[in-house]
């Protein structure tokens, strides 16, 4: 009686490290790899580094892009952007898995000088349909934003949103009471 039951536990141990076995194999061989990217902060201002780091397991070989011909084959690493704007970043693993992420990229905080001007604050570039914050700086009680897509003024809050619909290079002209 005591040799059959061992038999059994020892058949229901082998089938259990089996079955393990089993999974692990599968999970090897047929589960997507997935990129595993992190870049911190995502928004900086010119000359402020963003951290930048792979996480992709089993990964060999990094081709980091940065949007503006810069490249990094290094797995992690912080990189500065020199000019304000919209950079994609695009990670490439193994020659064959990549993502993208935008990082965001301010000029450097200033008074903006006289109180007596009007100033814009804007990306320099941006995504055809992609969502641009406009802020405008200065004594005014009236804004009247052209975005240069309609011919008409677009909006006449003082921070507004808009997508351009078509791609395209577009002058923005802000009026105020006192322009």
């Amino acid at each position: 009686m005591g040799k059959i039951r061992t038999r059994k536990i020892l058949f229901v141990v082998a089938a259990m490290l089996l079955c393990v076995l089993v999974a692990v194999l599968i999970r090897l061989f047929f589960s997507n790899r997935i990129v595993r990217m992190t870049l911190t902060p995502i928004e900086v201002e010119v000359g402020e580094a963003v951290h930048y780091a792979d996480s992709t397991r089993n990964a060999g070989s990094w081709l980091w892009e940065f949007g503006n011909g810069d490249v990094s084959h290094e797995r992690s690493g912080q990189y500065v952007f020199k000019e304000p704007g919209r950079y994609q970043v695009r990670l490439q693993v193994d020659h064959s898995l990549e993502k993208k992420q935008i990082v965001k990229v301010n000029r450097r905080a200033n008074n903006y000088g006289s109180d007596q001007l009007v100033k814009i604050e804007a990306p320099v570039t941006a995504f055809q349909g992609e969502i641009i914050s406009f802020k405008g700086y200065g004594p005014s009680r009236e804004w009247r934003w052209q975005f240069g897509e309609s011919g008409i003024v677009d909006s006449r809050e003082q921070n507004p949103l808009y997508a351009y619909s078509e791609p395209g290079r577009y002058e923005v002209l802000l009026t105020t009471e006192e322009t």
